[in-house]
């Protein structure tokens, strides 16, 4: 039911979270269940944020890359100990800025779903590696603009997205899609707006992919 190639997903109509059984299980070795927490978490991530934003979509790099990032979650006795690289992304986005193909981030912050999906392995890796690098990063949290990114942003997100809901009932068009959809848009952009109104972005870019240039691959270590 999920788009073509997705590993799970969550359906806000149907109100559907749903995930494969990707137990790895071989002779003589320890069951890996890691990679079905990794859909799971990425997942119910979707599910919180579409109530958490008033039924609005994020951008893609914030959605899909918050999801990534609580993918990496190690959970014990029902507490978060810590969280980690996704195994799924780190290569790829090391690889993608290696070779400097990776997306500006001028240019993905501004991605909507359909963009982001044209190129879904990087997008899917790099946007990961965005909120990882804001949430962890040391030159990220202590930097005074850079570690307000993440919370203007959603903060502005569900500001403007109630306006806009206001807007479009006291126009009539509350139940109208298309003034909908554009009314979502807008919601965003005022978000990706406020976020970064301060930032050097080709600084913020330089930082993000020393940091990524140093992530250890966790698959290179089993």
């Amino acid at each position: 039911g999920g788009p073509p190639g997705s590993a799970g997903y969550w359906y806000h109509v149907t109100e559907e979270l749903v995930l494969p059984d990707a137990t790895v299980r071989k002779k003589g070795e320890k069951t890996d269940k890691s990679n079905t927490f990794i859909i799971l978490y990425h997942e119910a991530f979707h599910q919180y944020i579409h109530y958490s934003a008033g039924k609005l979509s994020p951008h893609s790099w914030f959605n899909e890359g918050y999801g990534d990032f609580f993918s990496g979650a190690d959970i014990s006795g029902g507490k978060v100990k810590k969280i980690g690289p996704n195994p799924w992304r780190v290569a790829t986005i090391k690889k993608a800025v290696e070779d400097r193909k990776h997306v500006p981030l001028a240019d993905i912050i501004h991605f909507e779903q359909r963009d982001y999906y044209r190129n879904a392995s990087l997008c899917y890796a790099e946007g990961w590696s965005l909120i990882y690098f804001l949430n962890t990063s040391k030159a990220a949290q202590r930097h005074k603009v850079w570690s307000e990114i993440l919370p203007v942003y959603f903060e502005t997100l569900k500001a403007s997205w109630a306006e806009q809901l206001e807007r479009l009932e006291a126009e009539g068009k509350a139940e109208d899609a298309t003034a909908k959809l554009a009314a979502q848009k807008e919601a965003r952009e005022a978000a990706v707006d406020a976020a970064f109104e301060d930032v050097d972005i080709w600084e913020l870019q330089k930082a993000w992919m020393d940091f990524v240039a140093e992530i250890p691959d966790p698959k290179e270590r089993r």
